[in-house]
């Protein structure tokens, strides 16, 4: 276990000249990420939300969310 923890504390350790270049577009592309997943967590909450209202409310008020009906 000993050596596991110096093994793992020497890679940590050393490090290496990556000599990456990041352009503009990358920062694009992680705020589009970033929306994405905010925009996913938000629905999801959304549609759990709306399953437990339904199960909660009385059997005759039931509706439909997403229908078209007026």
């Amino acid at each position: 276990m000993k050596r596991a923890c110096l093994a793992g504390s020497y890679l940590l350790l050393w490090t290496v000249d990556a000599w990456a270049y990041l352009d503009p577009g990358t920062g694009s592309i992680l705020i589009q990420g970033l929306i994405a997943a905010m925009a996913t967590g938000l629905f999801a909450f959304r549609s759990k939300l709306v399953q437990i209202k339904a199960m909660f409310a009385p059997k005759g008020d039931v509706t439909d969310v997403n229908s078209d009906k007026n």
